[in-house]
C-alpha cells in the first residue's frame, strides 16, 4: 500500500481493500469457474487421512466436525505441539531446569501482545529457547522494518496476526488427534 493509499488495511473494515492477490482468472485458469474440472469424492483410505467428517453441507450453520481421532506420540504421527506429551525444559533461576507442558509456553508467549517483528521474534523464541543462537530473523524485520510502508507493517500487527494467533491457539478444536505421517 502506497502512503498514498490511504484506505483502511482491515479487511472487516468499512471500505473495500483493493486485491493483492493473483488476478481470479489465473485461478481459474482462464476457464469460467464452472467449467473447471471437479475432483472426485474425499475418501479416507490406507494411504489419504481425512481430519473431518464429510461430506459437509455448505449451507449447513454449524461448521464440518473434526474426525475423533486419539492422540498418539510415536515416530509415524504428527507430534502436535498441544499433546500433553509435549513438554519443553525450561532453565528456572537456580539454573535448574524443568520440563513444562510446550502448550502453556506456546499460549502465554502467544497471548501477549505483539506489536513489531521484535516482540514477535521474542514471542518464538520464549518457547524455542534452544534455538536462540541458531535462528535467525533477519530477513523477518527487513520486511516490516524497510520493505513494508508502516501502514501494512502496523496493519499486519494489528489485523493479521491476532487471526493468525487465534487460529493456531484453536489447534486442540481444529485437529483432536494424530496426524499420520
Amino acid at each position: 500500500m502506497s502512503a498514498a493509499d490511504d484506505s483502511p488495511l482491515d479487511p472487516d473494515g468499512g471500505d473495500h481493500q483493493p486485491w493483492r492477490g493473483v488476478p481470479m482468472d489465473i485461478v481459474y485458469r482462464g476457464l469460467d469457474r464452472f467449467e473447471l474440472r471437479h475432483f472426485p469424492e474425499v475418501r479416507p483410505s490406507d494411504d489419504h487421512t481425512v481430519l473431518y467428517n464429510l461430506p459437509w453441507d455448505p449451507d449447513d450453520t454449524q461448521p464440518p466436525a473434526p474426525r475423533r481421532s486419539y492422540s498418539k506420540w510415536d515416530a509415524n504421527h504428527v507430534r502436535l505441539p498441544c499433546s500433553h506429551r509435549s513438554q519443553y525444559p525450561v532453565e528456572q533461576e537456580d539454573g535448574s531446569s524443568t520440563l513444562e507442558s510446550r502448550w502453556e509456553l506456546v499460549q502465554n508467549a502467544l497471548l501477549q501482545p505483539i506489536r513489531d517483528s521484535r516482540e514477535l521474534e521474542r514471542a518464538i523464541l520464549s518457547y524455542n529457547t534452544k534455538y536462540a543462537t541458531s535462528w535467525k530473523f533477519k530477513s523477518l524485520h527487513k520486511l516490516f522494518e524497510e520493505e513494508l510502508d508502516e501502514p501494512e507493517s502496523a496493519g499486519f500487527f494489528k489485523y493479521t496476526l491476532p487471526k493468525l494467533i487465534r487460529l493456531a491457539l484453536a489447534l486442540p478444536e481444529l485437529v483432536p488427534g494424530a496426524i499420520p505421517l
